[in-house]
Parts: structure tokens; sequence; C-alpha cells
């Protein structure tokens, strides 16, 4: 099939396309986008049905779902004014899911081009992430590390510093606060965790299906995330490292029934984060035999190249692993680019390459 023929497909077919794992991320983008409208316009029509309905009703809502059916509706309308208010914003961004058939609108965007970059990474956030309040949040967020990531490439290689795309994917239903704290879908419980695996791993598989040329894949997962992140490992993804923050646990408590290479699992947890102590969904993973440490306290780096001494700041809690200029951070940068010897490790923990070895900043 030709551009052409590609590009009539997505026009006349936009919903065959969106979803589909395998196809050309840049064809993905243009029908996702096709299809916001799409959507607003079928969730619209529900909205003045539900309206109309309650209206008419003596009763209102009293003895039906339609009460909840129209929050529904409405939430998924904010969703679609998420993705694009997020998609407005300066930078190229990519549009490679668009699911409004669940409960909660779910998505992936990608900043950077996911077809051609040298290093793409997957974040999958954790407990209370969605589409309408944490997209545009996550977005900034990513695009940072994009930039922190494509700057310590340079500083490694300054005539040919690879490209770096980024991901991320809210294309699960994760736990939320309030009544979803029991149930089904429960932070306590793996479900919606397994649930999101299922989605995960073939989307995994599809970057690399996608391309003429593999790129080195990172998978993210913090939080809840981190769960769900680690059951999807224990299939065939095309993942090439991963990184852990903040881990109620991964799953299982034997790195080995991850298919990754030996030495290719990270773990970073911040100073009074009690999720990561939590050891809820296997071990604590900062107990995993094999596992690789990477930390987020205050350090100080010299550049391996320039001799530049850097400063990186600690995060302390379970939500600020991806601040602008912390250790954890930096941290996150140079595995996403490829370069996991240059991180900073724990007090006690070896780091590959000496010419990045940490000098130890004053513990707090």
């Amino acid at each position: 099939m030709n551009r052409q023929q590609q590009h009539g497909v997505i026009h006349d077919h936009p919903d065959w396309i969106g979803n589909r794992d395998g196809v050309a991320f840049w064809a993905r983008d243009q029908a996702n986008r096709a299809m916001i409208d799409v959507s607003r316009g079928r969730l619209t029509g529900q909205q003045r049905k539900l309206e109309l309905d309650l209206a008419d009703n003596w009763f209102g809502g009293m003895f039906t779902n339609d009460d909840a059916a129209l929050g529904h509706v409405a939430e998924k309308l904010a969703a679609l004014a998420a993705i694009d208010r997020t998609l407005r914003k300066s930078g190229d961004r990519q549009l490679l899911l668009l699911d409004m058939s669940a409960q909660r609108a779910q998505a992936a965007v990608a900043r950077g081009n996911v077809d051609t970059a040298d290093n793409v990474a997957v974040f999958v956030p954790g407990m209370s992430a969605n589409v309408t309040n944490g997209l545009t949040v996550y977005d900034d967020t990513m695009g940072q590390l994009q930039h922190r990531a494509e700057l310590e490439g340079k500083r490694v290689n300054p005539t040919h510093g690879a490209t770096v795309a980024v991901v991320t994917w809210i294309g699960y239903q994760a736990p939320q606060l309030g009544w979803e704290l029991i149930g089904d879908n429960s932070v306590a419980d793996d479900q919606a965790a397994r649930t999101g695996a299922t989605r995960l791993v073939p989307f995994l598989q599809g970057i690399g299906a996608a391309r003429d040329h593999d790129a080195h894949l990172t998978l993210l997962g913090h939080s809840y995330g981190s769960t769900l992140a680690g059951l999807a490992l224990q299939e065939n993804t095309g993942v090439d490292d991963v990184v852990f923050f903040g881990s109620p646990g991964i799953g299982t408590s034997h790195l080995q029934d991850l298919k990754l290479d030996d030495g290719h699992a990270y773990y970073i947890e911040a100073r009074r984060d009690a999720v990561g102590d939590l050891g809820y969904f296997g071990i604590d993973p900062s107990h995993l035999a094999g596992i690789e440490h990477a930390s987020a306290q205050e350090s100080t780096v010299v550049d391996p190249v320039t001799g530049e001494v850097r400063h990186f700041n600690e995060v302390v809690g379970h939500s600020s692993y991806l601040v602008d200029d912390s250790t954890s951070q930096y941290n996150l940068s140079v595995m996403v680019a490829g370069e996991p010897d240059r991180r900073v490790a724990d007090e006690g923990e070896g780091v590959g390459d000496l010419l990045s070895r940490p000098l130890r900043g004053p513990q707090r």
C-alpha cells in the first residue's frame, strides 16, 4: 500500500488505524486526531439525550443510572478537551492511543517521533492517573525528561546526539481515589494492573514492529504503574531497559520472571516514600536479587567529557521523582539515553563509569 492509499484509509476509516499496534505511528496519530471530533460528536449526542431523559423524568435520576452515565460522559468530554490542549502545545507530538470505550478515557501521547527516534521511553503512571487531570502535567514532565535525555546523549557524543521520544501511556483504568479504593479496581488489588498489562504488551511490541530499525526502548513505571510494567515484562515486549520507581512491588518476587537481559532492570526509591516500602505486589523491589539501584539523593556528578561539575537535588516522598534538576530525573535521563553506567548510585552501590562517579553531597 503506497502513502496515498494509506492516507485514504486514514481519512475513510480512522477507527481501523488509530489503536492498531504495529501500524506506523504517524498514521496512528493522524487517525486518532480525526477520531477526536468523531468521539466528541458521539458523546455530545449522548449528553443531550441523557439531559432530556432526566428533565422528562418526574423522579429525575432517582430510579435510573442516568445521573452516573451523564457524569461519565461529561468526564470523557473533559478528557478530549485535555487531549486537545496537550496536542496544541508547542513541540512535536503524536496521539498514539485514543480509547473512549471504558469508564474513563484512555490515551497515549508522545513527545518526539516514535517512528524514527534513536531512544524511545514509555512512561506508565500509577494510582489516580487519568487523562482529564493528569495528561497535560505528565506531558510537561515527559518533555523535561526528553530534553534532559537528549542533552545527556550529546554530552557523550557532542557531534551526534541521539534523538529521544517519550510516551505518556494512560492506556488503563488506573485506580482512583475515593470509592475506587475498594472493589475490583482498588489500588489494593492487582486486577487493574493485570488488565492494563494485556494492553501495554502489544503496544510495546508494536513499537518494534512499526519501525524499520529498532530503537533503544526503555519502560518507566511509577507506583502502581510499576506493578503493571512488571507484569507486562513477564511477556516478550522488546523492552531493553526498565526503571521502576516508588514501587509497591513489580508483580513478582523474582527478577528472572521478567523477560529482560540480566542487569537491565533498575530501581529508584526516595527517602520517606512509604509506597516504596510496602512490598505488596511482590517483595520490596529494593531487596530484589539482581536489581540495579539508582539514587534519589542529593548528588554531584562530574561530566564524562568536559569535566564539568553538576549538582542535582534530592527528592523526598512518593510523587517527585520527575522533578527537573533532581538526581532521580538525571538517573532516568541517562538510562533513557542508553547510558546507564553514568547513573548515580546510592551509597554502597557501584557505578560502572568512574568518570561519572558521584561526589557525595551532604546526606539529609
